[in-house]
């Protein structure tokens, strides 16, 4: 009885933790090609709880724009063991296009081949749009700043120039 009493308690911390995070947690078994999304994975990006999750039915989400890189980010770490972790555009919970990050890790057979990837889908649009307002600033102002460091310049050369004294 204290095992499985240990047992709940631990899953209780792990939910709540995974609760925390924000985040969707998600699983592929390679070998069955068979995933499990967690509820809120299903909900970030807007698909049904109790749809049958699938590879094909995640990457229909994904922008046609930015499937090639998802793709191919996958690619690197089933065939090179790279990390992977992608940065894409994708639909969210309201059928809106937004940014999503992705990442995961496998588990590798003896003969270092993955037969299962976990990892996590986080909705990062809000960060995106910070990224995207700070970028902005800093390129309304670099300009500006260049302009006026010219004109700066220009005024101490004009200065210099009716200082001389003619001989």
């Amino acid at each position: 009885m204290q095992i499985k009493q240990m047992l709940i308690d631990s899953n209780s911390r792990f939910e709540r933790a995974v609760r925390a995070t924000e985040e969707g947690l998600w699983e592929w078994d390679l070998k069955a090609n068979k995933m499990i999304w967690s509820p809120k994975f299903y909900s970030m990006i807007g698909a049904k709880l109790g749809d049958e999750p699938s590879f094909d039915s995640w990457l229909s989400n994904v922008h046609p724009d930015y499937v090639d890189a998802v793709s191919h980010a996958l690619n690197q770490h089933l065939e090179h063991g790279e990390r992977f972790y992608v940065e894409y555009v994708g639909k969210n919970e309201t059928g809106e296009y937004g940014w999503f990050a992705i990442n995961g890790n496998s588990i590798l057979d003896i003969n270092d081949v993955p037969t299962l990837v976990s990892g996590s889908l986080r909705y990062i649009e809000e960060e995106k749009q910070k990224e995207e307002k700070y970028y902005q600033k800093t390129n309304f102002s670099m300009p500006y700043m260049k302009a006026l460091a010219t004109q700066f310049l220009l005024l101490i050369k004009w200065k210099m120039m009716s200082c001389v004294i003619p001989s």
